[in-house]
């Protein structure tokens, strides 16, 4: 299909998605991207991400001229209420819509989880710090986990209650007056092998082949694949009605672990692109525009993968947490490093102060062996100030895990 006199819209809460807006470029004639920057006293920074990238108009107003966008892409959550509204008046829209509450709010999901007849880890709610530290003293083992407030915190192992202690005390610090208000969400911790699925649903059905895999913090390696493994597929199959029921249209991660080759619980849903692993997408499939094109209209589109086996490791600085720098070696190779809330300027890429940040390195190729050593090979030709490069050691760690699936009969 030619894209060629279409224009395309993206809509990116964190900034993370500059590269699918880049990818979307490549077809489209004009492709706006926006990001929110709106608040009493706004600073540059949030306004320049994406500004100067190939092909990328950044704009500062999402609705103005709405009638004249062909595709609204929306790459990340917060504004669901807005892409439904949107889908509701007959625009095309790629995104979860209302149903970024599936990610947001745990304890609807985890009720959910249940009535599919879905193995389902005990979960509470806790009232406050002071309550909550009471609860694990008497319980410990879970995990403590947050809804729409992650960014305070990331979710907490409470095996080693001391540690989890000061990490309550920062949070009665960082919550003020509402830290005996706050409701906290404590599971049953889930032991095993840990599996996921990255993919795309168009209102009726799940785009095939999709991606599966396994990511081990800042890594990821996975595979496309037309039959998904069982104890996925079972997943997948009975979360299929439920995201048909809120006519979802975009992409879709879902993190299970395994405590054995049969039984398989629902940890996180992300109803969204997930960062930085979707960064793959924008070289691995080779018709993208046509799948998300095909998935806003609610079409069933194939996709066309590069390879089966694709890759990606993170390497950060926290430098750009106070200070803009530039991110040497991506004009090289745009097609193995990506960035995220970044802006080019010229000739030059930097990473947007506000965030620890630095550069994807994705690959794709026949064998997941092949994968982390072209991974790895990209990494001397990357640098920016402070870019911490031992954590390509996790790519590592995410082969181990996958080697510990095989011990329940999934092979990636």
């Amino acid at each position: 299909m030619d894209f060629s006199g279409m224009k395309a819209r993206v809509w990116d809460s964190g900034g993370h998605g500059v590269e699918h807006a880049v990818r979307l470029a490549k077809d489209f004639g004009i492709v706006e991207y926006y990001s929110p920057w709106q608040k009493l006293g706004p600073t540059l920074d949030e306004r320049s991400i994406g500004k100067g990238m190939e092909g990328v108009t950044r704009i500062q107003e999402f609705m103005r001229d709405k009638e004249n966008v062909d595709l609204f892409y929306f790459v990340s959550e917060g504004a669901g209420d807005l892409a439904h509204d949107l889908r509701e008046h007959g625009y095309r829209v790629f995104g979860a819509g209302l149903a970024e509450e599936l990610e947001a709010d745990r304890m609807l999901m985890r009720k959910i989880q249940k009535e599919l007849g879905l193995p389902t880890q005990k979960t509470v709610k806790i009232k406050g710090c002071g309550k909550l530290q009471e609860y694990l003293a008497e319980h410990p083992e879970v995990v403590v986990k947050f809804d729409v407030v992650r960014g305070d915190m990331e979710s907490l192992v409470a095996d080693k209650l001391f540690l989890v202690d000061q990490q309550i005390h920062k949070l009665k610090f960082d919550f003020g007056p509402f830290k005996d208000d706050f409701e906290f969400i404590v599971e049953e911790k889930i032991d095993g092998a840990e599996i996921g699925f990255d993919g795309f649903f168009t209102g009726s059905d799940f785009i095939l082949p999709s991606l599966w895999g396994l990511e081990h913090e800042y890594a990821y390696l996975g595979r496309y694949d037309f039959d998904l493994p069982g104890i996925l597929s079972n997943v997948m199959y009975r979360l299929s009605k439920l995201l048909e029921s809120y006519n979802y249209r975009g992409a879709i991660s879902v993190e299970v672990r395994c405590p054995s080759a049969s039984k398989a619980y629902l940890i996180d849903m992300t109803c969204r692109y997930p960062y930085p692993l979707s960064l793959i997408y924008t070289e691995s499939i080779k018709n993208y525009s046509e799948v998300i094109y095909g998935i806003a209209n609610g079409e069933q589109v194939e996709l066309e993968p590069v390879s089966d086996y694709v890759g990606m490791c993170n390497v950060l600085t926290h430098y750009t947490e106070k200070a803009w720098a530039i991110l040497e070696g991506a004009e090289d190779d745009r097609k193995h490093v990506k960035l995220e809330r970044c802006a080019k300027y010229d000739g030059h890429y930097y990473a947007v102060r506000g965030e620890d940040n630095g550069f994807t390195l994705i690959g794709c190729d026949t064998s997941l062996d092949k994968v982390i050593g072209g991974i790895k090979e990209k990494l001397d030709s990357v640098n920016c100030q402070g870019l911490e490069k031992d954590t390509i050691g996790q790519i590592d760690k995410a082969l181990e895990e996958i080697e510990a699936l095989e011990e329940i009969g999934v092979r990636v």
